[in-house]
């Protein structure tokens, strides 16, 4: 019986022992966290990149990446280096216009301006080589770039891009302030038509566009408007309400008129045949009243020498009777 009490009390002070034991262990860092749970702890602010991180970004140097998102796309105003040269070029675009040059204009009818690319540089060598498109013009609107012009025709808003080149081949870049013109057009013209077709010079056909008064017959001057006769005195004496022919001779791929101001009476649209070259190709009509596209018409088996006579206009309400007929050669009486 001695023994068991003895035994007992001594086993009752080793597991006294160890419990004081292991909590003096887990708290000699410091007295228990009393924080509430559910406080706010406090959040470190950064101090920077370790050492070794900045000197990874000093030996990327302009060769660090950009990340561009899913669709790779650079935003518009980032135009990457040339990397092979890391030299750009500068575009600077600008339209003539009352003997300035301007990169952003408003005229209330659109007119033929040339565009200018004088004022392109580059630190490496001289500029050697431009080139134009038309990134932005209304829908459905006549083209809007030919021979170094760009020709606004209806209301709505232009924008053309220059591309440069330095003789030692830099192009541009970082230069999207600078690269684009900008015009806007305010009001229409009553009255424009347009041929449009596929080929060039060399290898495909040529058509030429007619447009007629009724004092007058066809191929002739000054009663048609065609390319010997591009423009002639209408209606009242002065330009106000003369039509106006244009047309591209680098690509030969379209021509336009263009006539404010119509007399009261119906005029004829048509297109000829000048050259076909061996090479079938499908022609275009568009006619666009008041700035609204009004007729659309393709011809696909036109031959050397035929005459397409488009259709009839009457003003003053701008009707457009579809004539669509295909002779050989002039229909004159």
């Amino acid at each position: 019986m001695k023994y068991t009490i003895v035994l007992s009390l001594l086993l009752i002070s080793t597991v006294l022992t160890t419990a004081c034991t292991s909590d003096l262990d887990r708290n000699t860092d410091g007295p228990p966290d009393n924080r509430d749970s559910g406080s706010d702890a406090q959040v470190e602010p950064d101090t920077g990149p370790h050492d070794a991180d900045l000197a990874d970004l000093e030996d990327q140097g302009d060769m660090a990446s950009i990340d561009l998102g899913e669709s790779g796309d650079s935003p518009p105003d980032m135009v990457p280096l040339d990397m092979e040269s890391g030299v750009c070029a500068r575009a600077v675009a600008r339209v003539a216009h009352d003997l300035s040059a301007l990169s952003d204009i408003t005229l209330e009818y659109g007119r033929p301006l040339k565009l200018l690319h004088h004022e392109s540089s580059s630190p490496a060598a001289p500029i050697a080589e431009h080139s134009w498109k038309v990134v932005t013009q209304p829908v459905d609107s006549p083209r809007a770039l030919q021979d170094g012009f760009l020709t606004p025709t209806i209301a709505g808003v232009y924008v053309a891009e220059l591309t440069v080149r330095d003789e030692a081949g830099n192009t541009n870049c970082n230069d999207y302030d600078t690269r684009f013109v900008t015009v806007r057009v305010t009001d229409s013209p009553e009255f424009i038509a347009e041929i449009s077709w596929s080929g060039d010079a060399e290898q495909g056909p040529d058509f030429d566009l007619h447009y007629k008064h009724p004092n007058g017959q066809w191929n002739n001057a000054p009663w048609d408007i065609y390319w010997r006769n591009r423009t002639s005195d209408w209606g009242v004496s002065g330009g106000a309400d003369d039509p106006h022919l244009m047309q591209d001779t680098n690509t030969w791929g379209y021509e336009h008129v263009i006539h404010r101001n119509p007399e009261s009476i119906a005029y004829d649209f048509g297109a000829y045949v000048y050259a076909f070259r061996m090479r079938p190709s499908s022609l275009r009509a568009s006619i666009w009243i008041r700035g609204q596209l009004e007729l659309v018409l393709l011809e696909n088996d036109l031959e050397q020498d035929q005459f397409w006579h488009i259709a009839e206009i009457t003003w003053p309400t701008g009707q457009v009777n579809s004539i669509d007929n295909v002779t050989s050669g002039f229909p004159n009486p």
